[in-house]
């Protein structure tokens, strides 16, 4: 009876005399479920569920126009191009503007007319590689020198680029400056190419305006002019809406987009004129070539010199203005 009563108290029992070893703990207490979400009755783990982008508490979101406006106002800061949000074309140093727009733009002369030399003259290895070397030679000296001096001063290299940036972002104030500095570093670059190749300038029988200067398969002022608009137009949007794509200018991919961007309109609207598409790359060198003592050099053509100065800067205006309307 007495052992009845303490299986009863207790629960041991002879065949289970310690049952605390068989006793369950208590239950915790219940902890109010994370908020999930997923489909019922999938059978699949269900995820957290974090703010979608908008929320309080998420970044808020900045509208398209806006994003632009940033982006233009800081075109040119530490990144190739200066197609990144960044630092203002104002927070450039003058030396570094002039430094940086010089030796780039001088680079890019020199490699770009270095090829157009290579191809042209007489007892060179590269005499008669064609239209393509050309392209990706002028593709190839964009993309050198704008990777080699963009933290200097945004790599522009080119007065169509600095107008169109100007006409976007409002701040005309180092605008001179990056033009006068432009233009002497073509015209480095043209002396350089021309001392580069001096055996063969000498050994030289034929006018060579077309390794310095573009110059048009038909003569048509008109059609000419609206040909540089066109390709300076593609060149300058091209480059600012790169500022619309967060990291793009950063990682160093759009110099390489902005090249084959080049070597592009090279291909499909060069035909007509040599595509300039930069008034320095051709009045600069055409400077040089008419002071420099080579053999049978021919004329300058100074008739048709305005146009691929004019056609870029009004491509580099309408570029910049239609960028600034529709983004």
């Amino acid at each position: 009876m007495a052992v009845d009563n303490v299986e009863r108290r207790t629960g041991a029992s002879p065949s289970n005399p310690c049952p605390s070893h068989t006793r369950r703990p208590p239950p915790a207490p219940a902890v109010p479920a994370r908020r999930t979400q997923g489909r019922p009755g999938t059978g699949r783990p269900e995820v957290p569920r974090y703010p979608r982008r908008g929320t309080l508490t998420s970044a808020p979101r900045t509208s398209r126009t806006t994003a632009s406006r940033t982006a233009t106002a800081g075109r040119t800061g530490h990144d190739p191009l200066g197609m990144d949000k960044g630092v203002a074309v104002s927070t450039f140093s003058n030396g570094d503007i002039f430094v940086g727009e010089t030796l780039g733009t001088a680079v890019l002369v020199l490699m770009g007319g270095g090829v157009c030399a290579a191809v042209t003259l007489k007892r060179s290895k590269a005499l008669g590689a064609g239209w393509l070397a050309i392209t990706f030679g002028w593709g190839f000296a964009v993309m050198v020198a704008a990777y080699m001096v963009s933290t200097l001063s945004g790599a522009h290299l080119n007065p169509a680029v600095t107008l169109a940036i100007a006409v976007d972002s409002g701040d005309w104030s180092k605008v001179p400056l990056y033009l006068g500095s432009q233009l002497l570093g073509a015209m480095i670059g043209a002396a350089l190419v021309w001392l580069t190749y001096l055996g063969q300038f000498q050994a030289n029988d034929e006018p060579t305006i077309g390794i310095f200067s573009t110059g048009p398969e038909i003569r048509n002022p008109v059609q000419n002019l609206i040909t540089e608009i066109i390709g300076t137009m593609v060149l300058v949007l091209a480059i600012l809406s790169q500022g619309l794509t967060k990291g793009l200018g950063l990682s160093g991919t759009g110099v390489l987009i902005v090249a084959l961007t080049v070597v592009g309109i090279g291909l499909s609207l060069g035909g007509p004129t040599g595509y300039a598409i930069n008034p320095v790359r051709d009045l600069g060198p055409r400077i040089v070539h008419s002071l420099l003592p080579i053999p049978k050099k021919g004329g300058s053509d100074w008739g048709y010199a305005w146009i691929p100065v004019v056609g870029p800067v009004v491509g580099g205006l309408l570029g910049g203005l239609l960028y600034h309307a529709a983004f």
